[in-house]
């Protein structure tokens, strides 16, 4: 009882300031800022970050760049949410650097505003691809936001990843498809569609369902028909450009073979999809011992003839 008496005048107190900001300015109450942002409670320095979304200026913003660096991995990821609004080189380094962090959370949430506030996106997309998380939640976010900027091979293993993952990662992706839905292509906007329409779960959590429930209405109710969608020249062109820079695996002997566990990950040759022994990933493939290639089962399949590819026995 104590302690819910605690939180509640902690949350009074912002309340408090919220007002009157809101009624006489942000620069009359620099001061308490500066004070609270070095407040002994991580709750009272959480509560200011999520204030200071709603009034982002040059100290707001300082504040919020200096809340990135708090000792709690919660007052940090509150920071980089209310950070979303602004683009500025300046932050985004400062959350770039977030992505090292050793709180999954936190480089979870580096990945989304990196995606949301992307300025170069094919040069993020190489950057991210070169990222190891290990973390299943922080590695489900990676892959929302890489869907979000283009990266057409990551919402199957999202979709893969949700039919195994616990309900808190589920949700996690529900969430997070919801809030890219009409940024993606019609494929994969397709791709979700169908899964929506047959997934079942028996055992279904309350807030999985409230996740899925909303990804299903966004599915439902999305106004438009997708970001882009290639057209048969353009996936002809994408075809053509694999048969000419794949010429290394000409006649190639493949072993179908289970992913190592000795091994971090690698990927598909042609579509970029995942190996690991981590959950969602590719577990099996195919293997070419003399340049080290892996290849998934679908690609496989569309590229052996093209190839004269053979299957080691």
């Amino acid at each position: 009882m104590e302690c819910e008496k605690a939180m509640s005048k902690r949350k009074e107190n912002i309340d408090s300031l919220t007002e009157r900001i809101n009624k006489t300015g942000y620069q009359d109450h620099i001061d308490e800022i500066d004070r609270l942002k070095e407040n002994k409670d991580w709750y009272v320095r959480a509560e200011l970050a999520v204030l200071l979304a709603d009034h982002i200026n040059d100290h707001s913003k300082q504040v919020l760049m200096n809340l990135l660096d708090d000792r709690s991995y919660l007052v940090q990821v509150e920071a980089i949410d209310s950070l979303s609004s602004v683009t500025d080189h300046d932050v985004a380094e400062k959350v770039r650097k977030c992505m090292i962090s050793r709180h999954p959370l936190v480089r979870g949430y580096a990945y989304r505003w990196l995606c949301e506030t992307q300025e170069e996106p094919q040069k993020l997309l190489q950057e991210l691809h070169l990222v190891h998380e290990k973390d299943i939640w922080a590695r489900n976010m990676l892959y929302v936001g890489l869907a979000q900027i283009g990266d057409e091979t990551v919402v199957r293993s999202l979709l893969r990843s949700y039919r195994r993952c616990n309900y808190l990662n589920r949700c996690a992706i529900a969430n997070g498809l919801a809030d890219i839905f009409d940024d993606l292509s019609r494929t994969d906007q397709k791709k979700i569609r169908d899964f929506v329409e047959t997934y079942k779960n028996p055992e279904i959590s309350v807030a999985e369902a409230e996740a899925f429930e909303r990804l299903k209405q966004v599915c439902e109710n999305a106004a438009g028909e997708g970001r882009y969608e290639y057209t048969e020249e353009e996936s002809n062109k994408w075809f053509e450009w694999n048969l000419k820079s794949k010429t290394f695996l000409n006649n190639a002997v493949f072993e179908k073979r289970a992913y190592p566990i000795s091994e971090e990950h690698s990927h598909c040759e042609f579509c970029w999809d995942k190996f690991s022994n981590l959950e969602g990933d590719l577990k099996s493939g195919y293997y070419e011992c003399k340049t080290k290639s892996w290849v998934c089962d679908s690609c496989f399949k569309i590229y052996k003839d093209c190839f004269n590819w053979k299957v080691q026995e």
